[in-house]
């Protein structure tokens, strides 16, 4: 077994699988850069905004990095519609994942 990484293994774009009931909310890395490398689609998080949840158990959907490298990287998650409003008027700069559980 070859555990190299080969251009066939990466694409430009990540390919998101949704479900209705919860979707995807991109949520930037900036913060918390070593994410981008230990996070996998499939992994779960938590999303606090300064010392309270907003976001429990959400699924990471997509890790998506711009041509700018690790410190313009983010996380798709499945937020279902309430998370996804406080997700959306959330102060940013407060804004932190906890990593519940990663894939193996």
């Amino acid at each position: 077994m070859n555990d190299e990484l080969d251009s066939s293994d990466v694409i430009a774009e990540p390919v998101v699988t949704t479900t209705p009931d919860r979707p995807p909310y991109l949520i930037s890395l900036r913060g918390q850069p070593a994410l981008a490398e230990l996070l996998d689609v499939g992994s779960r998080v938590d999303v606090w905004r300064g010392s309270k949840p907003i976001g429990l158990d959400l699924p990471i959907l997509a890790i998506w990095c711009g041509e700018s490298g690790i410190a313009s990287c983010s996380a798709a998650v499945g937020a279902p519609d309430s998370v996804w409003r406080q997700l959306a008027n959330s102060d940013t700069s407060t804004r932190r994942l906890i990593v519940r559980r990663l894939v193996p």
